[in-house]
């Protein structure tokens, strides 16, 4: 049975109060200038809540009334006040706030609502203040998001008695000090996001406990530190870790040959540190990785040439840093649209589009002096252009990344446009893509039902069985077609995956929206079989 929300006596008043408790793709200050039934729907459902609200000062919710559209109704930080009302309500699962315009200070009387709260959700408001060390009364806390507001101060101490922590999203902050050890003690986190504000120090190696991370997120702070005691080394004991992004910190040291080890790692971002060092030959392990960034670092030595064989790579960025020799050739070396090598100004060979000079030239040194200085004015000038694009490219991709990184486990709000999901979504969504959760067989792989997230609607997977000769191709073209074409009657592509399998074989599956009347061939021949 599913966990209810919340509840009040009055049993009639459930449905309205429930649309207003989970708020958070709502903005009180977006204007509706047609109003529709949803609207008017909406509005009921805030006037009835604001009945139910006990210990109002005067004034506070005065323009919650007809004289104004709904959609006009102030939402300041004075309406924090309503959380105290929220503390009577014993069975209280989950609070969403996320999106509007609160701000002030977190309000102490959060820490007071029910021991059995799950979820909060304050992420993108304008809150300021402190985390409560009282934070620690929420002992059923699953999910604490209070990313993109402007929360200062340091975690508090308090925080490691939430035992049951899944995700913890504080990114875009102003938070500072150190990353407490106590992090090291969440063993069921999967998600922590730290990104965008000022801690310092060192990442604690307590981390490496966290046996089930997936996504760890610390990129853009003052994080410093090396071996020994360097939890980048000990990274490697994160079996099931999917994206790792430390990028723009203070990281010093060898580059990690652990890293190897995270065989389903996707995502690798290490860029703007002050690592050195070879490129590790274990990274060549990483069979499931889409994008390395390694960029802005101290790395020396050649590009080892195992990195063609990542098939799934995406995007290779290892530009600015003192690397020497030839650029490798076939694989993700062949596409100049996805590596990036500039700044290494030992560098030879690779693909026309790279304009490096040939190795014969640099190694017979023939090249006079002065095709030497045409060299130089070509790389100068594509190194203009280059970053000009890189910029513009960077600049669009970290504002896609802050909106949608953060809410990858919380996909209620997005629908299910453009998602991107790991194969350990995928494993868990089928329950392990179990026979129960079987739909549909077909030449070259399987359909399973599954459910992304508590409470989220079902998908269809189709696995594709890669030993079957021709279902590479197949998935491929498969993702060529569907991408292109768009029909009232055709069931849209939701996302595709291509990653390993926790045994080190290659995955591939695409995501579809669940249709729960049967399929195609039952519709037409029903009758004839029975």
């Amino acid at each position: 049975m599913e966990m209810p929300i919340f509840s009040f006596r009055l049993q009639r008043w459930f449905i309205l109060i429930n649309l207003i408790i989970s708020i958070s793709s709502f903005k009180l200050e977006s204007v509706s200038s047609t109003p529709t039934f949803g609207n008017e729907t909406d509005k009921l459902a805030l006037l009835a809540f604001k009945k139910h609200l006990v210990d109002v000062p005067n004034g506070i919710l005065s323009s919650w009334n007809d004289s104004l559209h709904f959609c006009e109704w102030e939402a300041t930080h004075q309406y924090w006040h309503f959380c105290i009302s929220l503390t009577n309500i014993g069975s209280l699962r989950l609070l969403s706030l996320s999106v509007n315009n609160f701000g002030g200070v977190l309000p102490n009387s959060i820490v007071n609502l029910s021991t059995h709260m799950q979820e909060l959700y304050f992420e993108d408001n304008k809150i300021f203040g402190s985390i409560p060390e009282e934070i620690r009364n929420l002992i059923s806390l699953t999910t604490f998001d209070v990313a993109e507001n402007d929360l200062t101060g340091v975690i508090p101490n308090s925080i490691s008695k939430l035992q049951s922590l899944r995700q913890l999203d504080l990114s875009w902050n102003r938070l500072s000090g150190l990353l407490p050890s106590s992090l090291g003690n969440f063993s069921l986190l999967y998600y922590l996001n730290m990104s965008h504000n000022d801690f310092e120090g060192t990442i604690p190696t307590s981390l490496r406990n966290c046996h089930k991370m997936e996504i760890l997120v610390l990129d853009n702070n003052k994080l410093n530190g090396g071996p020994p005691g360097n939890f980048i080394v000990d990274v490697g004991e994160l079996k099931n870790l999917n994206e790792l992004i430390v990028s723009d910190n203070k990281l010093s040291g060898v580059m990690p040959a652990e890293l190897g080890n995270c065989l389903v790692l996707e995502y690798l971002d290490m860029a703007k540190n002050s690592l050195q060092g070879n490129i590790p030959l274990s990274f060549s392990s990483l069979r499931g990785v889409r994008i390395l960034d390694l960029s802005s670092n101290n790395l020396s030595g050649t590009i080892p040439k195992e990195l063609r064989n990542l098939s799934a790579l995406l995007s290779l960025n290892l530009s600015f840093n003192y690397l020497e020799g030839e650029v490798p050739s076939g694989g993700v070396f062949k596409n100049g649209n996805r590596i990036s090598v500039m700044g290494n100004k030992k560098l030879c060979g690779g693909i026309p589009q790279l304009l490096l000079p040939t190795c014969s030239d640099i190694l017979s040194g023939k090249n006079g002096k002065g095709k030497h200085l045409s060299i130089r004015i070509i790389i100068v000038i594509s190194i203009i252009d280059v970053s000009c694009l890189a910029f513009i490219v960077a600049s669009v991709f970290l504002y896609g990344r802050k909106k949608t990184l953060r809410k990858s486990f919380s996909r209620a709000s997005l629908g299910y446009e453009y998602l991107r999901v790991s194969y350990q979504e995928l494993l868990k969504a089928t329950d392990g893509f179990s026979s129960s959760n079987l739909i549909g067989m077909g030449s070259f792989g399987s359909v399973y039902k599954g459910i992304l997230g508590q409470g989220e609607r079902p998908i269809a997977v189709k696995v594709l069985n890669l030993q079957q000769h021709g279902a590479a191709k197949s998935f491929m073209a498969e993702c060529k077609v569907l991408k292109k074409i768009q029909h009232r009657n055709l069931l849209s592509i939701m996302t595709s995956c291509s990653s390993i399998d926790h045994k080190g074989s290659g995955f591939k599956a695409l995501a579809f929206k669940y249709m729960s009347n049967g399929n195609l061939d039952n519709w037409l021949h029903h009758e004839s079989r029975s």
